[in-house]
């Protein structure tokens, strides 16, 4: 069972997630229909997600610090997929203290995303698309979480680089008590990326 004080980090992580995506203006199950699989009908995302990212593409911040508390560390990377006007995005947030980070600080690794690291209420390395982001109606059309794949973070010192490896996801509902549920049967992958973004200091 998660911690009291892992509680409040996801309540954290959550409200400035909220701020920085403009994400959380949708409805929970992303007001739309399970569709046939990724690239479907009903899907907002392609089967497979192959970015080729430009600096203006990717950002980075961080706030807090130590592992525990109202304020433990946690960085969050953004990285635009498309220039649509409403874009797909890519979202990484590594939270210490909790998941794949439990009773430790962020660092560098090779994470595997399975168990804790699929369910969003649990995660310390959480890699999430958000399909339709809509920068004027501040909603999102679906949420997908990772079900597979490697993160290997490579710095998190300044940059924020790491390289995602056969990375599955698969559409989700995110509740009230941060806890993700598959839905529908829309899907997609990320076969290989690597990210890097300078890491800015959220104020």
């Amino acid at each position: 069972m998660l911690a009291y004080w892992g509680m409040v980090l996801r309540s954290v992580l959550w409200a400035l997630g909220c701020a920085l995506l403009v994400a959380c203006g949708g409805s929970s199950d992303g007001g739309v229909d399970s569709g046939s699989g990724g690239g479907g009908s009903d899907c907002d995302v392609a089967a497979s997600l192959a970015p080729a990212f430009g600096g203006a593409d990717q950002t980075a911040f961080e706030s807090g610090s130590g592992t525990s508390g109202a304020d433990p560390h946690y960085m969050q990377y953004l990285g635009r997929l498309d220039g649509d006007a409403k874009y797909d995005q890519l979202v990484i947030e590594l939270a210490a203290g909790i998941g794949t980070y439990d009773g430790t600080d962020i660092a560098p690794k090779s994470i595997a995303l399975t168990g804790d690291e699929t369910q969003y209420r649990t995660c310390g390395a959480c890699v999430r698309v958000l399909a339709d982001v809509d920068e004027d109606a501040t909603s999102v059309g679906q949420y997908y979480m990772a079900t597979g794949g490697t993160l290997d973070v490579t710095s998190t010192s300044d940059q924020l680089e790491a390289t995602l490896t056969d990375v599955t996801f698969v559409e989700v509902a995110i509740g009230s008590d941060f806890t993700s549920t598959p839905t529908g049967s829309c899907a997609t992958a990320v076969p290989a990326l690597a990210i890097s973004a300078h890491i800015d200091l959220h104020q």
